[in-house]
């Protein structure tokens, strides 16, 4: 969703008043630019803070986990030179919306919200999307219930018709 599918919607409108020819080539630029931005998403700390909350689903007692059992996720893959610390995993965990939880004598941790993780798994690519879309937020349904925009959802497949031909799902232009 984001940037891409704001800026290139209102684009296509436009292509398809003015050159309705040129639509296969501005899909396969959307294509490229939105495969572009998944990697460069995946390539991210925060990709790697989110992997290893999802991966140490285990460790979240009463909704919460220490940010200590983060760390140590994120780090084990690394080499000494890319270790990452507890600072700018707090930093990035508070950028993705993860709040921090007040225990007194106790290890720093964040309240981990389930949709908030699972939106965020499926946004960096490590989970598919849920056919039962029943446990999103209220937002992301109001989002969904729009429909008919190829740029909603995975870009990876946005403006490729049923039939395999580029741009046969692409809403009509007024």
């Amino acid at each position: 969703r984001g940037r891409l599918r704001e800026i290139m919607t209102p684009l296509h409108q436009i292509l398809l008043l003015v050159c309705p020819e040129a639509e296969a080539e501005f899909v396969k630029y959307v294509l490229h630019a939105g495969a572009e931005q998944k990697a460069e998403l995946q390539g991210s700390l925060d990709c790697d803070v989110v992997r290893a909350l999802h991966e140490s689903r285990a460790a979240i007692a009463n909704g919460a986990i220490e940010v200590g059992v983060i760390v140590s996720a994120v780090n084990a893959c690394r080499n000494e030179s890319e270790i990452v610390n507890s600072s700018k995993v707090g930093l990035c965990l508070k950028k993705l919306g993860f709040n921090s939880v007040s225990r007194h004598g106790a290890a720093r941790a964040r309240y981990v919200p389930k949709d908030r993780l699972d939106r965020l798994a499926v946004k960096y690519g490590l989970m598919e999307p849920p056919a039962d879309p029943s446990h999103l937020s209220q937002a992301s349904q109001n989002d969904s219930a729009r429909g008919g925009n190829p740029l909603d959802g995975d870009i990876s497949t946005a403006g490729i018709g049923t039939d395999g031909t580029p741009g046969t799902d692409f809403p009509e232009a007024n």
